[in-house]
């Protein structure tokens, strides 16, 4: 008898802690779990995202964030395959993309612009060089009919071996690499074979800044004041306006190399998703990405609203 009570004592203990096991999962998160926003994609928006997450916590505790990069292909892969709650791009879903989403998930997916950037052409500061054309970055970075040398340009950079171009960009997963091939190169036209590619916009930025030769591109949020910043001419005719890559210009759609920052998320996406992507979306947000070198959906420079304080 006594054994019996022990046994079926056992029982209850063992289903007791399986219950309890259950519902901390699911409180606590994981992968679908209701209190956790997982976040992946590019990796300019890093360090914003990261910002926006911890403000957000520190006035919501009881929502958690998984944070991690990767490059808006990876992220937007991590939707495909239901991994994620939030990919952070920096291009636009292709139509294959967005069609794979919506079968696997069985929801469509959803575009939040979240904010605007300005991808930057940046090169040494040795190099004399302070503008550039549309035409002249597709004959630099193009395969078909290239510039090999600093001379094609019309410049002689000091310390530069031959005056050789070094062009340097993002990895191919990256929205700046791809945002830049389908905007600058004529349909079919691929990068460059010697283009030397770099995971990290920092390294990126640091390379540059070591090589009198280099030319690179990359968010303006991730543009240091190690390198020259470039402006964009339209195309070659005599008179046309070289552009530089500032809030001003961009916002009255005078940029060449503007561009929608995204947030996607799914129709059916968990209730916690939608207050935070408002919030990004607000006052409180947009200072955050105004502060880490992007600009604001509405630059106004008003005085932004107060954090989040209560939970979703």
């Amino acid at each position: 008898m006594v054994t019996q009570t022990l046994f079926f004592r056992y029982v209850n203990f063992v289903v007791a802690s399986l219950i309890l096991v259950f519902f901390s999962n699911h409180a606590q998160g994981g992968q679908g779990g209701i209190n956790r926003i997982h976040i992946k994609g590019s990796n300019a928006m890093i360090e914003v995202v990261q910002a926006w997450t911890k403000t957000y916590q520190t006035n919501n505790p009881g929502v958690f964030f998984e944070v991690h990069g990767g490059g808006s292909g990876n992220g937007i892969a991590a939707m495909i395959n239901g991994h994620v709650d939030i990919a952070v791009t920096t291009r636009p879903l292709r139509e294959r993309e967005n069609r794979l989403i919506s079968q696997r998930s069985g929801a469509l997916p959803k575009t939040h612009v979240i904010g605007q950037d300005a991808l930057s052409i940046t090169v040494n500061k040795a190099n004399p060089i302070n503008g550039i054309s549309m035409k002249q970055l597709a004959r630099i970075f193009g395969k078909a009919d290239g510039f090999s040398s600093w001379t094609d340009l019309g410049v002689e950079v000091p310390g530069c071996p031959d005056n050789t171009i070094l062009r340097m960009s993002r990895k191919n997963s990256s929205g700046d690499y791809v945002y830049f091939r389908e905007t600058v190169f004529e349909e079919h036209i691929h990068f460059h074979p010697a283009l030397i590619t770099i995971r990290e916009a920092s390294r990126l930025m640091e390379r540059v800044a070591m090589s009198p030769c280099a030319i690179a591109f990359t968010s303006m949020a991730t543009v240091t004041n190690d390198v020259k910043t470039l402006c964009i001419a339209r195309d070659d005719a005599k008179g046309t306006a070289c552009v530089p890559p500032t809030t001003h210009f961009t916002l009255k759609g005078l940029y060449p190399l503007a561009r929608p920052l995204f947030f996607y998320t799914l129709d059916n996406h968990a209730p916690l998703v939608r207050p935070f992507v408002e919030w990004v979306m607000g006052g409180h947000g947009q200072e955050i990405l105004r502060k880490s070198g992007f600009i604001a959906l509405a630059d106004n420079h008003t005085t932004p609203a107060s954090p989040a304080t209560d939970k979703p």
